[in-house]
């Protein structure tokens, strides 16, 4: 199988343990998945630590020929901002309102969690404990926040050049 016929990259949720690496990357358990590697076969990388509510993945990872634990990967959406769009009630008579700003993130078993964010004075803050799901039914309330901030990548499409003076 080449790589163009395989998951894109991003994370995932395994619903299976990896066959011979059953206690490393058992089911139920987040993991970045890359189609491809330095070995050739694609490789599943595990969570490594969580900053402002967002996964790094240990660089070594376990190579990936099962074709049933690829086929088994629940693919998550990406974390990041998003928009909810409907209230939602969250533990204890508590609820986050429609329209409101959240951070996605997840926990090692990959469950999501909605970090609501917060003004203070003229900045948003997300917190670090946020309002747990067990269930990805979540996601369909969601939808991903369409701005940039100054630390995201420039969009795709280059700006026009500003054009040179000529003589004429």
């Amino acid at each position: 199988m080449n790589s163009d016929e395989l998951l894109p990259c991003g994370i995932y949720k395994t619903t299976v343990a990896l066959r011979g690496k059953e206690e490393q990357v058992p089911a139920g358990r987040l993991v970045y998945f890359h189609n491809h590697s330095e070995q050739g076969p694609p490789i599943v990388l595990l969570p490594a630590s969580n900053t402002h509510n967002k996964w790094t993945f240990h660089t070594r990872g376990y190579l990936v020929e099962d074709e049933k634990f690829l086929a088994s990967l629940q693919h998550l959406p990406r974390e990041g901002f998003y928009v909810l769009k409907a209230t939602l009630s969250v533990g204890s008579g508590g609820f986050l309102p429609e329209k409101s700003l959240v951070q996605l993130g997840y926990n090692a078993k990959a469950e999501p969690i909605l970090f609501p964010g917060k003004r203070i004075d003229n900045s948003i803050v997300f917190p670090t404990k946020g309002a747990g799901f067990k269930s990805h039914d979540i996601f369909k309330e969601l939808e991903e926040a369409s701005f940039l901030i100054q630390s995201d990548k420039p969009p795709e499409s280059k700006p026009n050049p500003t054009p040179k003076p000529t003589l004429h």
